[in-house]
């Protein structure tokens, strides 16, 4: 009789439907999905009519509570945020026109501030691009300003010659995002940057300066009121947030200094480290160690010092952050723990039944090494403590003599055991 798969029957059950009846429906098939871009020249109810890019015919598309659309700078915008002559980009159903995606794409223009209207309203700022007409943009509550070194930007951080970028609507020039790069922003061709530590500072007016010491030599740059400082999280900052030994990042037109980048210092890695050492003093949660002629003061995890004493080997694992004085204990064995796992290991070896003389040459290897690792611990652990005795203060003495008889004993009792019954079982073979 077979075993029924209760797997597989659940599998076949989640695939075809209790009672069979998903497999009886038929499928909804997926509406065509078309794309569309151009520019709106009519929004009429809940209508939106777009002619096309090319020769093709105007399109009117249905925008239903399932339309999503995107206008910059509006977090959830509506069809209200549409305006007649916005280049859109739409996606709709093919069949019933309706739409599922409008996303008006920003025009964009990057050039010089060449004109500022802090009285109108709204305001207005005038960017001058390269080749091409100059372009009047509005500044709205809505208008996201990025500004070098400031945060948060406001109209008054724009200045007339700074060199910016925006993102407007082409319909009614109304600035979605301008960002502002720099008064006189250089080109790539005389632009430099330079990572280096400040080496001097003059901050006396009128010759302001800072002095690096880059990989390439030593570098003098001169700074003038434009010049921008970044030392984070500050973005307003001033010359007087660099320090000489600061790492810093500068972005110059020849040898004036734009913009100037205070790097964060790299917090410092801990230290790790693992050690074998004689506990000389508890005081709560926090142990001193010696080994040889280091001292470690350790903070043990509460409730953890009452298994210690004094006298006690441990093997540590230690963690120090650094201008800290303590270290952490992140992991830790007494002597006794280390004997009862290497008796445990003399123990499983000793179980194993060899069954050719390959097998049972390995076995008495194995048990002769654990009987070296035995050998050299206690060895090493009672040379240890004695050089702890030498320096103890005399009330600690006492323990620490106890301590030493007893980790000899217990080493002594762990050879013992390796030792014990050591001969493998011999092997009978079937003639």
């Amino acid at each position: 009789m077979r075993k029924l798969n209760i797997a597989l029957v659940l599998a076949a059950l989640l695939v075809l439907g209790a009672g069979g009846g998903i497999m009886a429906q038929t499928p909804t098939p997926t509406p065509a999905i078309t794309q569309v871009v151009g520019a709106i020249t009519l929004i009429a109810g809940s209508t939106v009519t777009i002619d096309p890019d090319g020769d093709a015919a105007a399109i009117v598309l249905n925008v239903t509570a399932s339309t999503e659309i995107e206008v910059p700078g509006k977090d959830e915008a509506t069809i209200a945020d549409l305006l007649a002559g916005d280049r859109v980009k739409a996606k709709y159903e093919t069949a019933s026109l309706n739409a599922l995606e409008i996303e008006v794409e920003a025009a964009k223009v990057q050039g010089e501030i060449t004109a500022l209207d802090a009285t109108a309203t709204p305001k207005k700022v005038t960017i001058k691009p390269k080749t091409g007409d100059a372009v009047v943009l509005t500044v709205t509550a809505m208008t996201e300003l990025e500004v070098w070194g400031k945060e948060p930007a406001e109209f008054a951080d724009l200045k007339v010659g700074q060199w910016a970028k925006a993102e407007y609507n082409a319909t009614s020039n109304e600035a979605y995002e301008i960002e502002v790069r720099g008064k006189g922003e250089p080109s790539l061709a005389v632009r430099h940057g330079y990572f280096g530590t400040v080496k001097a500072k003059d901050d006396t007016p009128p010759t302001l300066s800072l002095t690096l010491d880059t990989k390439q030599g030593e570098v003098v740059l001169t700074l003038d009121a434009d010049t921008q400082y970044w030392d984070p999280p500050k973005r307003d900052a001033t010359l007087a947030d660099v320090n000489v030994g600061d790492r810093v990042a500068v972005l110059a037109q020849d040898s004036l200094a734009k913009r100037v980048l205070v790097i964060p210092a790299k917090p410092a890695k801990p230290v790790r480290l693992q050690v074998s050492a004689t506990v000389t003093a508890v005081d709560g949660n926090v142990i001193t160690l010696k080994k040889g002629e280091e001292t470690f003061t350790v903070e043990l995890p509460a409730g953890l010092a009452a298994q210690v004493q004094v006298g006690d080997v441990l093997t540590i694992a230690l963690l120090r952050t650094p201008g800290v004085e303590k270290y952490l204990a992140s992991g830790m064995m007494k002597d006794e723990q280390l004997r009862e796992r290497l008796d445990s290991f003399g123990d499983k070896v000793k179980s194993i039944r060899p069954r050719n003389d390959e097998e049972r040459g390995r076995q008495s290897q194995d048990l002769e090494k654990l009987g070296n690792l035995l050998r050299q611990n206690m060895d090493r652990h009672e040379d240890m403590m004695n050089k702890v005795m030498e320096k103890a203060p005399s009330q600690a003495r006492e323990a620490l003599q106890k301590a030493m008889e007893n980790s000899r004993q217990g080493w002594e009792q762990a050879l013992a055991a390796l030792n014990k019954d050591k001969t493998p079982t011999p092997t009978f073979r079937v003639r």
